[in-house]
C-alpha cells in the first residue's frame, strides 16, 4: 500500500493557514535544492532526540534569515511526511497523526496573536511532534519521557483545550489505551504534567469550580517553583509586558493581573496525575 503524502497534503490535513500554506508550498522547490544529499540526514536528525539541537542550529544556519519562521516551518513539515511514514509504521491511525501534527498551525496562529502576524517559532518544540514521541489524543498531548530516571507519560495541555472533565477523562483513557497498544514498554508509567496550570496560587486567583482548578485537583503535587514565568506567555501572549501594562480582557486576566499588584508569585509546579483519572 502506498503511504506517501505530499507537502500539501500534510498543509491540508493540518488546515495550515491559507497565506502560511501558500508561502510553505512556494518555499518547497527552493528547500530542496538547499538541503540536497543532506536531506536523509537532517530529517533524521529533527527526528532524533540526541541530535535535535544540533540539527536544529545547522539547519536554521543553513536557511539564512527567517525573520517570521517559515523557511524552518517548512522544513519541519516536509520532514512530517517521514514522521507519517513511521505512524504508518507503527499502525497509528491517521486522527492522532493529523490532530498532532495540527500543533504547527496552532502555533502560527499564536504567534499572530502574540505579534500581529503569522510566523512560527517553536521549532525548539516540535521534533518532539516529528520524533513520535509526543501524541495528541483528545484535548491533551502525551510525551513519552522520563522523570527521575523513571519511564513516565508528560501531559501537556494545548492552547486550544476545553478542560472540562468528561473530555479529559476520555483524553486520559484513550491515551492509556493507546500507550499500552502501540507502546507497552509505557504501558503502566505514571502520567505527569509540569504547567502554571498546576500552581497552587490559582487557588487564591480562581474560583473554586474553575475548570483549571477542576484539572489541577487531579494531580499530586510534588514539585512547586514560585519564580517561574511561563503563565505570562499563556495568560497575556507575552512574557515581557510591564505589570501595569498587563490587559484585562478577560476574568484570569484581572484576577492574576490584581494577585501579581499585591505582590503575589503565580509560578509553575509538577504533579503526578491521580488514577483513574477525573473520575
Amino acid at each position: 500500500m502506498n503511504t506517501e503524502i505530499t507537502l500539501q497534503e500534510i498543509c491540508e490535513r493540518i488546515e495550515l493557514q491559507p497565506e502560511v500554506m501558500q508561502q510553505v508550498l512556494a518555499y518547497e522547490d527552493e528547500l530542496e535544492k538547499l538541503w540536497l544529499r543532506d536531506k536523509k540526514v537532517i530529517i533524521e536528525g529533527l527526528q532524533q532526540e540526541a541530535l535535535w539541537e544540533s540539527t536544529r542550529q545547522e539547519l536554521k544556519k543553513r536557511l539564512g534569515e527567517d525573520s517570521r519562521g517559515i523557511k524552518i516551518l517548512t522544513c519541519m513539515l516536509q520532514c512530517s511526511r517521514e514522521t507519517y511514514q513511521n505512524y504508518k509504521h507503527l499502525g497509528i491511525c491517521d486522527a492522532i497523526f493529523n490532530d498532532t501534527m495540527k500543533c504547527f498551525t496552532r502555533f502560527v496562529q499564536e504567534h499572530k496573536n502574540s505579534y500581529g502576524c503569522y510566523g512560527f517559532d517553536r521549532d525548539f518544540w516540535t521534533t518532539r511532534q516529528l520524533s513520535a514521541c509526543l501524541f495528541r489524543i483528545g484535548v491533551l498531548e502525551y510525551e513519552m519521557t522520563e522523570y527521575q530516571k523513571a519511564k513516565v507519560i508528560s501531559i501537556h495541555i494545548p492552547s486550544d483545550a476545553v478542560l472540562q472533565r468528561e473530555g479529559l477523562r476520555e483524553s486520559c483513557a484513550s491515551a492509556r489505551a493507546f500507550f499500552t497498544e502501540t507502546f507497552p514498554a509505557y504501558a503502566t508509567a505514571k502520567m505527569m504534567c509540569g504547567s502554571w496550570l498546576l500552581a497552587p496560587s490559582l487557588q487564591e486567583i480562581l474560583h473554586k469550580d474553575s475548570n483549571i482548578l477542576q484539572f489541577q485537583n487531579a494531580f499530586e503535587i510534588v514539585h512547586v517553583d514560585e519564580e517561574s514565568t511561563e503563565f505570562m506567555e499563556w495568560v497575556y501572549k507575552k512574557n515581557n509586558i510591564p505589570l501595569e501594562e498587563l490587559p484585562e480582557e478577560t476574568s484570569l486576566q484581572r484576577n492574576m493581573k490584581r494577585y501579581l499588584e499585591k505582590g503575589g508569585k503565580v509560578g509553575e509546579a509538577i504533579g503526578f496525575l491521580r488514577e483513574p483519572a477525573f473520575k
